[in-house]
């Protein structure tokens, strides 16, 4: 594990209640804060594809699943994929990935 997950690890056994703050986040939450960083750090929110990439990737799919409940090209799917993440990465001021988002949204979250 990296430094950085083994202290937030540590965290959360430290301070249990943060779990429960973590896990109550729902995809729509979720969604409402990217569209609203992604709005004041681009000045566009959300595109449609980057919603239904975002949602699935919420539940875990990979992009070649994404890209078959979606009718779109799996390399179209990672590439879009790719772009939300950066974009994520510059809003939030941290790396941001298709495996990790989650968390940097609780982070982000836990902050405000």
């Amino acid at each position: 594990m990296k430094t950085e997950e083994l202290h937030r690890l540590e965290e959360l056994t430290l301070f249990p209640e943060n779990f429960r703050v973590l896990e109550s986040m729902t995809v729509q939450e979720a969604l409402e804060i990217v569209d609203n960083l992604l709005k004041s750090n681009e000045s566009r929110g959300l595109t449609d594809i980057q919603e239904v990439i975002f949602r699935h990737a919420w539940d875990g799919h990979s992009y070649l699943e994404i890209a078959h409940a979606s009718g779109y090209d799996a390399g179209y799917i990672r590439d879009v994929g790719a772009r939300l993440w950066r974009s994520l990465s510059l809003a939030l001021g941290e790396k941001v990935s298709k495996n990790n988002f989650r968390a940097a949204l609780r982070r982000y979250q836990q902050s405000q």
